[in-house]
């Protein structure tokens, strides 16, 4: 949303469409939003709030009846679930490889449809490409245009190693295993009172991940709700400590879809 806001301080007016309180989306509450002043149309393949797969194939053919482009971002779906982009038809796919696709950071990329002229898109920096190097002007070679400075060799051999075990492994085969180990927690906390689960586990709308509330009786007077955010991991990976610390005030990734919670400085952690 920052890159959004920006531009809507530039004068851009932005329309955002409401999803439902399990994180689904209604195509029909797109199709309001879009006219033809409409020039692009975002999206994300995946929620990073509540994991719910939102139906961005249904989505491109709206947008395009009124000559919008479609901007998918696949951050949290890139390594998690299969992306078909003739089937989607979008014309921009961003991406990064530090989450589901087990990169280093610092690395991502963005893929261009044949369909649209990269000659009308302003880079976002302009330098040296190590290419047309007797120009003083930006090339016009893709992808060169839209990379400036020296590239981050290590994330790509990084990211490069990571999609070979990706490969290897089989893309089903691993969000087979991770629907096994986010059913067998969804299960779990369903049993447990005081927690409250964000979204759908419906299969094919929702990829491992969710949101949950706890509330605990015993609570310092300055937390009200313990918010944790887990992917699913072997238990032993997860675990939640309770510290008598100063709070802080977090969002979690989306500040238009929760308020903010009090919570201990150390909440969860760190997956070894």
């Amino acid at each position: 949303m920052r890159p959004l806001r920006f531009l809507e301080k530039q004068g851009i007016v932005i329309k955002i469409a409401q999803c439902a309180a399990d994180g689904t989306l209604d195509v029909s509450e797109i199709a309001k939003l879009i006219d033809n002043k409409t020039r692009l149309v975002v999206i994300s393949l995946a929620s990073n709030v509540t994991g719910t797969i939102l139906p961005v194939a249904e989505v491109t053919p709206v947008a395009h009846q009124f000559g919008a482009l479609v901007l998918a971002d696949a951050a949290q779906a890139a390594g998690a679930i299969p992306i078909d982009l003739r089937q989607n038809g979008v014309d921009f796919l961003a991406f990064t490889g530090h989450k589901e696709l087990l990169g280093p950071t610092g690395i991502g990329g963005l893929i261009i449809s044949q369909n649209v002229d990269a000659r009308t898109i302003t880079p976002l920096m302009f330098g040296g490409t190590g290419s047309r190097s007797d120009s003083e002007e930006q090339p016009e070679d893709m992808p060169d245009k839209f990379e400036s400075g020296t590239a981050n060799m290590i994330g790509i051999a990084g990211l490069r190693a990571a999609l070979g075990w990706i490969n290897q492994r089989g893309l089903a085969a691993i969000g087979e295993h991770n629907k096994e180990l986010t059913m067998m927690l969804l299960e779990g906390l369903a049993n447990i009172n005081g927690v409250k689960i964000y979204g759908t586990p419906m299969p094919g709308i929702h990829w491992p991940l969710f949101h949950l509330q706890l509330r605990v009786k015993r609570c310092p007077r300055w937390a009200s709700a313990w918010t944790m955010s887990l992917k699913s991991w072997p238990a032993s990976d997860c675990t939640v400590r309770r510290r008598r610390t100063a709070p802080s005030a977090h969002f979690r990734k989306a500040p238009c879809g929760f308020r903010p919670v009090f919570l201990p400085r150390r909440r969860m952690s760190s997956r070894p």
